[in-house]
């Protein structure tokens, strides 16, 4: 049976612009993700209202939520309802965020996933988790410039892995950024020599998914978040991550299933 995952809600200092407080929507599940409010990233209170949508490289216009009075206790129910209809939905991610500002200053643009930097990337990467690494794809490869130094870094998505169920050693799933030539970890799941040793006919072991979904300044800072999505077994998700102090941290998700 599915049942709801709580949403991580973890407190992060940033600047606070006067009464600030941008709340962040998947729109394509109807999930809720959270606001920002006083340097912090929270649940979201009351969030009646219109708001801007995003796909991954454009913004494609607004969107009036309004909050389900009577939710469902159905696994995986939407947290709220809104009237206007967006193509192919169920296929495509659409976010919606609060505030006047651009939340997509600057656009990913797609390079060649055979470039053989990135799967040195990838491998290197794999070395220092202790997973051996030979046959994988590069399911995705992007430049962006995140943290608006007028440099542009690589957001490389890999995965050696199709199915959630039955993981095995050097099993693997990650969302990689390459910047100054140093790999940063947004999101990943792995299993190591170690970690495999659990994983038995009677307790199999379950990989986590993960791919991108779209990069959004959500809150005004000129730093971009990171979005994305994972499926684990029975459940799926999505999470935002901000770069800070040197590398990445998830500050706000939503997730349900088992």
């Amino acid at each position: 049976m599915l049942v709801a995952i709580p949403l991580l809600n973890t407190a992060l200092p940033l600047f606070a612009q006067n009464d600030l407080i941008p709340k962040v929507f998947d729109v394509s599940k109807k999930h809720v993700f959270g606001r920002y409010t006083n340097g912090e990233w929270k649940s979201p209170l009351k969030y009646s209202g219109k708001y801007k949508v995003y796909r991954r490289e454009i913004m494609i216009g607004s969107v009036t939520i309004k909050p389900l009075s009577n939710k469902s206790e159905e696994p995986c129910s939407p947290d709220f309802s809104y009237s206007e209809r967006f193509e192919n939905t169920d296929n495509i991610d659409y976010i919606a965020v609060e505030g006047t500002w651009n939340h997509l200053p600057r656009s990913p643009k797609k390079i060649n996933t055979k470039d053989p930097k990135h799967r040195n990337t990838v491998i290197e990467w794999g070395k220092k988790n202790k997973l051996h690494l030979t046959d994988f794809q590069i399911v995705e490869a992007v430049q962006i410039d995140i943290d608006n130094d007028q440099t542009d870094e690589v957001i490389i998505v890999a995965k050696n892995i199709e199915h959630t169920f039955g993981a095995v050693e050097n099993n693997f799933s990650a969302v990689l950024l390459v910047k100054n030539n140093y790999t940063h970890e947004v999101a990943s799941f792995f299993l190591d020599s170690q970690a495999a040793k659990n994983c038995t006919d009677e307790t199999p072991c379950y990989a986590s998914i993960y791919r991108l979904v779209m990069c959004l300044d959500i809150n005004n800072d000129g730093v971009l978040e990171i979005i994305t999505e994972d499926i684990v077994h029975e459940g799926i998700g999505k999470s935002i991550y901000q770069w800070k102090q040197g590398k990445f941290e998830r500050v706000l998700d939503w997730g349900c299933g088992v």
